[in-house]
């Protein structure tokens, strides 16, 4: 049996129409794409066609319980979007690290209460940090989600390792400028052997990247990308995103100037991340009007 007449079976009920029959084609590639990917994982065209359809089985056993008006909705909602891939295992490593990112952040908590320095609480978080957020790191980027495959081993690696170094100049830095009161020129100085390098290599992988994500995600993308063109082709709404941007901006430099005068700029800097997150609730409040 091959996929279409596997799909054509699960459909049997259906009175067969242009918009069912495009969700069969849309299903048909979704699992065309599964059985193709488990194969270049190792398993053989037969072990990948049985675990492949199994899922479908899955899915369709609990769609047969429900009216056949909502068994396309069920087929969708969990297999083109919601269907998730986590094991036992995963879930308990998931739960270390995190466990172990939420202790590190109460044992910093009780050494500042204790010394009172925020040195001292500072060095207790580091190694309940880079740690953690690493192994988070790892298995978040090896795991497959209902949206996208997942990266090797191999690679994922050069991933944790370029974000731990990164995080470690950046908390050094952090001691050294913020708490220490380091000249900022010597501060800086203590981000190039980490920074700079980890920066670079993450870079570098970003940019070499292949696709990872699934092709119902790429197709939804496809009709956000054609709606926002659409959106913005409107010169209202064009000038009134520019205004409202420009505005946002030009107070948020005259705001981090004046209170960087007043109070010293490393104190004013962080003021630049509320405008980001500003512009994203602009695009948000356009994109909810139209």
């Amino acid at each position: 049996m091959n996929t279409q007449e596997y799909i054509d079976k699960l459909f049997l009920d259906y009175e067969d129409d242009k918009t069912l029959s495009d969700f069969k084609e849309e299903l048909e590639s979704n699992l065309k794409d599964r059985i193709s990917y488990l194969q270049s994982k190792g398993a053989s065209e037969e072990d990948a066609w049985e675990k492949a359809t199994a899922e479908l089985t899955d899915i369709s056993e609990i769609a047969q319980q429900l009216s056949l008006k909502k068994r396309k909705e069920v087929f969708e909602d969990m297999y083109l979007r919601t269907r998730n891939y986590i094991s036992t295992k995963r879930m308990v490593l998931y739960l270390l690290f995190g466990g172990s990112l939420a202790l590190g952040i109460i044992l910093s908590v009780y050494s500042f209460l204790q010394s009172n320095d925020i040195l001292a609480g500072l060095e207790a978080l580091i190694p309940f940090v880079i740690i953690p957020v690493s192994g988070l790191t790892f298995m978040g980027l090896t795991q497959e989600t209902s949206v996208r495959y997942p990266l090797s081993w191999k690679r994922a690696l050069f991933y944790v390792i370029s974000i731990a170094v990164i995080l470690f100049g950046l908390i050094n830095f952090s001691m050294m400028f913020i708490i220490s009161e380091t000249e900022l020129s010597k501060a800086i100085a203590t981000l190039i052997p980490f920074v700079l390098p980890g920066s670079l290599l993450l870079i570098f992988f970003i940019l070499t990247e292949k696709e990872h994500r699934k092709p119902w995600v790429l197709k939804q993308e496809n009709e956000w990308m054609k709606k926002h063109v659409e959106l913005y082709n409107n010169s209202k709404i064009a000038m009134k995103r520019g205004l409202m941007s420009g505005a946002l901006w030009l107070f948020t430099i005259a705001l981090v100037v004046t209170l960087g005068i007043i109070f010293g700029f490393k104190y004013s800097l962080p003021l630049f991340l509320f405008a980001i997150g500003g512009e994203v609730l602009i695009e948000l409040f356009l994109i909810s009007k139209k």
